[in-house]
């Protein structure tokens, strides 16, 4: 929620007066030092998720606080990250290897990386080949999970314990919610 307060206190940036301006950078600092600062460079071990991993808010305040630094940092920071969590195949290290959610999991999390390269390029950032060759073969697997559903999930996990459930009469495009209530209905009348 604060990341898209200050996104929006961002964009109206220059529409505010002096005061108002006062209130919310004391409000952006304040709540800056609680909730992303402790954040700052924190390193993820399985996952690519909301907002970046935490790196679009930072991002964002950066913008704010027009520190061209603390965005230096945090590309660097998050680029070292994606290229950890993303494996040579385009597999995203625990996103993937979800069960029947892997395929949006894995599209979730790589929406998000694709928008935080896109918004670390307007910052003048470039991406390094690697990454780049990575993004695209994550591309490339959204697309087999839509074409081919058992290949995509033939691929084993080797980063740990996951929950790879996946009900035998539920299919990969089918939303999870129905077959729980179909198991609860069934629960109840029997």
């Amino acid at each position: 929620v604060f990341s898209n307060l200050m996104m929006s206190a961002l964009w109206l940036k220059d529409e505010l007066n002096e005061q108002e301006f006062k209130v919310v950078d004391q409000y952006i600092q304040k709540m800056y030092a609680k909730f992303l600062r402790p954040i700052e460079a924190q390193k993820e071990e399985q996952g690519f998720y909301a907002l970046a991993n935490g790196g679009i808010p930072i991002l964002v305040y950066s913008s704010w606080s027009d520190d061209k630094n603390l965005a230096a940092k945090e590309i660097n920071h998050r680029f070292n990250e994606i290229d950890t969590l993303y494996y040579e195949d385009g597999y995203i290290n625990n996103n993937s290897f979800r069960g029947y959610r892997s395929q949006w999991y894995h599209s979730y999390g790589h929406d998000s990386a694709l928008g935080y390269v896109y918004v670390a390029k307007l910052w003048g950032a470039n991406v390094p080949e690697k990454l780049q060759i990575k993004l695209v073969k994550a591309s490339e697997v959204v697309n087999l999970a839509i074409t081919d559903w058992d290949k995509f999930k033939s691929r084993k996990y080797t980063g740990g314990k996951i929950a790879n459930f996946i009900p035998k009469d539920i299919l990969p495009w089918k939303p999870f919610f129905p077959y729980l209530f179909q198991s609860i209905k069934r629960g109840i009348n029997t």
